[in-house]
């Protein structure tokens, strides 16, 4: 029984089928990439730090709003359910439970806004910001 010989099969034509099965444009410049200077510019920071002060932010937002996440659904929910509906407003310890998971699942969703709203504005803002230089 014969085998075949190995098929060698060039970087160029698995770049060339890549680019055609999924409707990549060909006269890409993928090929040059080997090319490519990647040295820092004149008057740019080498190492990335020339955005540490948006990063930062984005990152403090970021943090708060996880935190919220995870502590205002669940303290609300339980001082509504211990103080508002069972001690104020007499509701029986089930229906207090249901009633309470209702204030957290809208609290969940106040706080979604709320981020949604804020990196919305920061994004804007970094825009404007980056527009005056």
């Amino acid at each position: 029984m014969q085998t075949a010989p190995p098929v060698r099969v060039s970087q160029a034509d698995v770049l060339s089928w890549f680019t055609s099965f999924f409707g990549f444009p060909a006269n890409n410049n993928m090929q040059n990439y080997d090319n490519t200077d990647f040295s820092p510019k004149a008057g740019t920071a080498g190492d990335g730090r020339g955005n540490d002060g948006s990063l930062l932010s984005v990152l403090k937002t970021l943090l708060f709003f996880t935190i919220l996440m995870i502590t205002l659904p669940i303290g609300l929910y339980f001082t509504s359910k211990a103080y508002l509906f069972e001690a104020s407003l007499g509701y029986s310890s089930n229906d207090s439970y249901f009633y309470a998971a209702i204030v957290a699942v809208i609290a969940v969703h106040v706080v979604l806004a709320l981020f949604v709203y804020a990196a919305w504005n920061e994004g804007s803002r970094q825009s404007r910001e980056g527009k005056q230089d």
